[in-house]
């Protein structure tokens, strides 16, 4: 699969068969593979099937800008599944046929406001997404931390044509003695400073969605009194004498192994099962790579409209083999900090990157790479170091780049001490310096 460049044609996706397949700029007949692309040779590299090994293999053709894999320019080498193959500025993902999987191009999942990518694995979470959409049954959303599962609640609720709102609730926030009160509400005079009633979020969310984000941060009792909740569909106030009957849908999302969890006795399975009953993943990023120009030309056009910015062929091979570890937010970041260093626009190559993600990963074991283009890679690595787009380990913030981190991690400390690399103590210093308010930038605040 094509994940960035030109191929003549426009096409997304080449099978492969037993027969030899070429890859260049003038490569003949339809079964080989033609590519716009001016650093490419005229017959650049083949990929063919070895009977004896039984495995497919790629070779350079004697290329000027050589064939890479997995960022480290090989000669002949056997290509595997999910692997990642440079050719000039175009990368291919090689991937196995799966019976009913979307092709790229078919319909997007009829799913507001449509998310940005072109993944199978996300096809298949957003067709699920919307075909439970309609129902009454509680959801639960998987994935790592920025992996949009916000934004998925959103689009759920939007689709089930529910005429209440959607209330968004973080449980990680919400302080451990006022818990049951702010969901189930409480009545005046119940315990000391109760000076009125409150309604609390179920019934602020009646006839519409309640999403329940990190739920896995809820304390055993209050699982036991949520349970009760989707079991009667009713809910009783701290210091009610009866219980009020609520329509409400529940969404919950977590970026924890429940299924771990329960077995340690730190989450109900009574629980687990209820909300089980339907799933939707989301997988990471470093999984998708399918998705990541896609979204670079989305937060591009949506962050600097009026500017053009683009990637080299090795800086998204780069990207691709990064590991991504806060995900889309992380790629937000990463465009967002790039048109800081390039308002005018340009191409990016693989040395305006991070740190992080200029060095390429190492070959498979046992790789046959070409070791001269290896060595001229070292030395280039090996050369003046670059300004980096995001903050480098020894970098003290300026307060746009503190405050810049803020908005991007809705005012979590826990997660900017852990991109920076940095204790949080050190990153409440920084925000009490420039007088910033995390609070301020947390979701549903103000």
């Amino acid at each position: 699969m094509v994940l960035f460049g030109r191929v003549h044609g426009g096409r997304a996706g080449f099978a492969l068969g037993p027969e030899p397949v070429q890859l260049g700029r003038d490569v003949g007949d339809e079964r080989h593979i033609q590519l716009d692309d001016p650093l490419v040779s005229r017959r650049h590299a083949e990929i063919h099937w070895s009977e004896i090994h039984g495995r497919y293999w790629v070779r350079d053709l004697g290329s000027r800008n050589g064939v890479y894999l997995h960022g480290v320019r090989i000669a002949r080498e056997v290509i595997a599944c999910d692997d990642l193959l440079r050719i000039g500025d175009t990368v291919f993902r090689f991937t196995a046929l799966e019976p009913g999987a979307p092709e790229p191009g078919a319909p997007e999942p009829a799913l507001e406001p449509p998310f940005i990518g072109r993944s199978r694995s996300l096809r298949r979470s957003l067709e699920l997404a919307a075909r439970i959409a309609p129902s009454d049954t509680p959801v639960l959303i998987l994935g790592p931390t920025g992996t949009g599962k916000d934004l998925l609640a959103a689009a759920i609720h939007r689709a089930s044509r529910r005429s209440g709102a959607l209330v968004p609730v973080n449980c990680a926030a919400l302080p451990s003695n006022l818990v049951e009160s702010e969901l189930f509400g409480h009545e005046r005079g119940a315990f000391s400073g109760a000076d009125s009633s409150r309604a609390g979020l179920f019934r602020a969310a009646q006839a519409g969605t309640l999403f329940l984000d990190e739920i896995g941060e809820l304390a055993p009792e209050i699982q036991a009194k949520l349970l009760r909740v989707l079991e009667a569909r009713s809910i009783r106030p701290i210091g009610a004498v009866t219980e009020a009957l609520i329509d409400v849908r529940v969404v919950a999302a977590t970026n924890r192994d429940l299924g771990h969890e329960v077995a340690h006795g730190r989450f109900r399975a009574d629980l687990y099962a209820r909300l089980t009953e339907s799933v939707v993943q989301l997988d990471p990023l470093r999984d998708r790579p399918e998705d990541l120009a896609p979204l670079w030309d989305h937060f591009v056009a949506q962050l600097g409209p009026r500017v053009r910015l683009e990637l080299s062929g090795a800086a998204f091979e780069a990207m691709a083999l990064h590991s991504w570890p806060f995900n889309v937010r992380e790629l937000r970041q990463l465009v967002r900090a790039a048109l800081l260093t390039r308002p005018d626009g340009g191409q990016l190559g693989v040395d305006d990157l991070p740190p992080a993600m200029q060095r390429p990963r190492q070959a498979r074991p046992g790789a046959k790479t070409d070791a001269k283009a290896d060595a001229k890679a070292d030395a280039r690595a090996d050369g003046p170091p670059t300004p980096p787009l995001l903050l480098a380990g020894g970098e003290v913030p300026s307060p746009r780049q503190l405050r810049q981190l803020v908005e991007e991690f809705h005012g979590n400390v826990k997660d900017i001490a852990a991109f920076l690399g940095k204790d949080r103590k050190q990153i409440y210093r920084w925000l009490r310096r420039d007088r910033i308010d995390p609070d301020a930038y947390r979701r549903g605040s103000g």
